[in-house]
């Protein structure tokens, strides 16, 4: 029987999110054993998911040790892990997934027995070593973009050859915790006349740091109770000693009637399928609701979209906010626009930026619907999106061009328009400069420096944060990918890369060209054709 194992040796986070790779790897290999490796620390996490054969894990305490222990325990240390990893070590794999590509995941994914290394791996001389082109964006394009044209979930699942897929069921629920929670929620439903929605209300801090203060708690908490439209609950982590403070001095304030749950992360997934909404930070609990299809407001500080949203689902918001005192009536906001209730609200302007998460043929994406908005930003974000796309197999989304002339206004076009072919005159002269190099090389020993010289300015633009600097730096990426022990075979590849590059810049253009109405849609696509 093939086995396949998903190497994940990073955080909880990192961990949990392999429920959106396992529905489409079991279905693609229905009769294949799916194995996963992960840190010790994150067990509780991964047992919850479905259509894993066996959980394998590392004590990180153990290469804690390793690194600053005494030479004696760094040799205890070494054995135990080995002990950790001996039944992985000998099993003869049919293809290992490399999931977060950290150094540890790396380094052991590298050492396995297969044939098949999917992600990032070393090759025998200890270069690095990428898959396919969508391991080459999530390296070179994903780790250094603001705002990652496509979403890390997403290249995950192609990284094996498969579509973004979370429509199948990735979370084991106990049918004890089932039972008992269906019990409970019929119960709080039966509380109030009528089809009120229950609101799952998160106490706990998120990865950036980021928690509902009291009183923006105390808000929010207020306005849904004072309605019938909506019932909020309570969740707090028993973890987390202090959110049974929080929740005496709300229920001080509210005659001892709110509900709370004291919500353990075994029985979570029992209880967020009941849940109609779920407002948290960014948590494992908030991903393992998503896993399950709930709908939530994510809250996140709003330096932190480098660090890619959890949600995945259609319907769910992502609120990036700076200012505590107005949160409460941005999530107000939110759950007003959702379910188009009228709540009432201090502020409709708290400055927060709001996207919604939303769907289409390629997967899932943000797109800004309240804040200050930068159109150039937003314009560059879609279009980096539909051009990686294109570049990595998909059929052009031309749909979104004509959103793009219905929606903006031909003076933003023109301005976003200029800008860019701005840019790419220098690119496309720096360009030219390196291929004409490289036919210097073939004839002369001196062209290796000039070739150099202008490759150098060439990667340069890749410091943009734009869709130009998106492409020099997956240019880059397929560059540093290539390994050919021959010399001129190596020339060749490189060649081939930057033809591609300047092909990839002809796209966009003439794309430019299609949103001031030089070109058509169609004119265009026969000129490729």
């Amino acid at each position: 029987m093939n086995k396949i194992l998903i190497v994940s040796l990073g955080s909880s986070k990192q961990a949990l999110s392999c429920g959106y790779m396992t529905p489409q790897l079991r279905e693609n290999n229905p009769h294949s054993e799916i194995h996963l490796l992960v840190l010790k620390e994150n067990l509780d996490r991964v047992k919850m998911l479905k259509h894993i054969t066996k959980i394998h894990s590392i004590d990180s305490a153990k290469l804690n040790q390793i690194k600053k222990g005494s030479v004696f325990s760094d040799g205890f240390a070494l054995d135990s892990m080995y002990e950790d990893l001996e039944e992985v070590l000998a099993t003869e794999w049919s293809q290992v997934i490399n999931q977060n590509h950290n150094t540890l995941s790396t380094l052991i994914t590298s050492a396995l027995q297969t044939e098949s290394r999917v992600g990032v791996s070393l090759t025998p001389s200890g270069t690095t070593l990428l898959s396919n082109d969508w391991a080459i964006n999530l390296n070179s394009v994903n780790t250094q973009a603001a705002r990652k044209p496509i979403e890390t979930n997403i290249i995950n699942n192609h990284l094996f050859g498969a579509p973004w897929f979370n429509e199948g069921e990735a979370i084991k629920i106990s049918e004890q915790y089932s039972v008992l929670a269906g019990q409970n929620f019929t119960r709080i439903r039966n509380m109030r006349a009528g089809e009120s929605k229950i609101v799952g209300i998160s106490l706990s801090q998120g990865y950036d740091g980021t928690y509902l203060e009291t009183e923006a708690l105390t808000e929010i908490v207020g306005t849904l109770k004072e309605s019938s439209e909506y019932i909020p609950i309570l969740l707090m982590d028993p973890r987390e000693l202090n959110q049974k403070t929080i929740v005496n001095e709300l229920n001080a304030l509210y005659n001892n009637e709110l509900i709370s749950i004291n919500v353990d992360f075994t029985a979570f997934p029992a209880i967020s399928t009941h849940l109609d909404i779920i407002i948290s930070p960014a948590t494992d609990y908030l991903l393992a609701a998503d896993l399950q299809g709930t709908i939530a407001l994510e809250l996140r500080n709003t330096d932190a979209f480098k660090n890619d949203p959890l949600v995945t689902n259609e319907g769910s918001r992502v609120i990036f906010y700076t200012e505590s005192k107005t949160i409460s009536s941005e999530i107000i906001y939110a759950v007003n626009e959702i379910y188009s209730t009228e709540l009432p609200l201090d502020t409709t302007n708290g400055g927060a930026l709001v996207y919604a998460c939303v769907k289409d043929e390629y997967g899932y994406f943000f797109s800004q619907i309240k804040g200050e908005i930068s159109l150039q930003a937003e314009l560059n974000y879609h279009l980096s999106r539909s051009f990686f796309f294109h570049i990595l197999g998909y059929p052009e989304n031309q749909a979104l061009l004509n959103n793009i002339k219905e929606m903006c206004t031909k003076d933003e076009i023109h301005e976003f328009v200029t800008l860019t072919r701005s840019e790419l005159t220098g690119v496309v002269k720096i360009l030219l400069a390196t291929l004409r190099s490289i036919k210097t090389m073939r004839n002369t020993s001196d062209g290796l420096n000039s070739f150099l010289a202008y490759y150098d300015q060439l990667l340069a633009y890749g410091n943009q944060d734009n869709l130009i600097g998106h492409l020099i730096r997956f240019t880059e990426g397929q560059i540093e990918n290539i390994h050919d022990s021959d010399a001129k075979k190596n020339l060749e590849l490189i060649e081939k890369s930057l033809f591609d590059l300047k092909s990839n810049i002809q796209k966009i253009t003439e794309t430019c060209g299609i949103l001031i109405g030089d070109l058509s849609v169609e004119k265009t696509s026969s000129m490729q054709k």
